[in-house]
């Protein structure tokens, strides 16, 4: 029984580890890419995809939303509870 729960800790570990990142950055803040687009930056760092293009939306109120849920994050950032990105 011991054997169990160790394998099923340890699989539960790499899934939480996987998708739980230590919050890396302090401010989070928005800029404008010109033409309605806009940008979403963490310590001025722009935010990027999984694939590397920097993340754009074209409303700024969306733009807001997406700063509010990197914010939104404490000590541990949680990809799965960003609801809008």
């Amino acid at each position: 029984m011991n054997k169990i729960f160790l394998i099923v800790y340890a699989v539960s570990f790499n899934i939480i580890s996987a998708t739980a990142r230590k919050r890396f950055y302090k401010n989070v803040d928005i800029v404008s890419a010109g033409n309605g687009i806009f940008e979403v930056t963490l310590d001025s760092k722009k935010v990027k995809t999984p694939n590397g293009a920097v993340l754009t939306v074209e409303n700024e109120g969306l733009a807001l939303a997406v700063a509010h849920e990197w914010q939104a994050q404490d000590e541990v950032v949680q990809v799965d509870f960003f609801f809008i990105i």
